[in-house]
């Protein structure tokens, strides 16, 4: 099934269900402590959620779906990107923002743990699971 068969279908769903959202905006606090970040690319609106307290943690959702491929090369284009070039740039700066933020991450289709985090190791980003 391609993206255009897969989306107007959940266009429809979400129309019918719109009264029944609330919405929020990048940079939002969802609840206390729950803030949004902005990663676009992989589908229209796509954001990820950075949790406050201790070290903090963020959910970073399909931003950087596999990470033995996109810590080393989040230039790349994946299949399931809508728009590939945007997601690859929100790759890129996500793992930057990461890195230098010795951010916490936990990723939905990651190999166990599921939880490290993103170092820069000879010039590209490295996965460091936690365990």
């Amino acid at each position: 099934m391609g993206t255009a068969n897969i989306i107007s279908p959940t266009q429809g769903i979400i129309g019918a269900l719109r009264p029944k959202f609330t919405t929020f905006k990048p940079g939002a606090e969802v609840l206390p402590g729950i803030a949004v970040i902005d990663t676009p690319g992989h589908t229209p609106g796509h954001v990820s959620f950075e949790l406050a307290g201790d070290d903090g943690l963020v959910l970073v959702g399909d931003v950087v779906n596999t990470p033995a491929v996109f810590f080393a090369h989040p230039e790349w284009k994946f299949g399931f990107d809508t728009d590939p070039e945007m997601a690859g740039k929100t790759r890129r700066s996500f793992l930057d923002y990461a890195s230098h933020g010795k951010k916490k991450l936990i990723g939905y289709h990651w190999t166990y743990p599921g939880l490290g985090m993103a170092e820069v190791k000879d010039g590209a980003f490295a996965y460091v699971p936690s365990v």
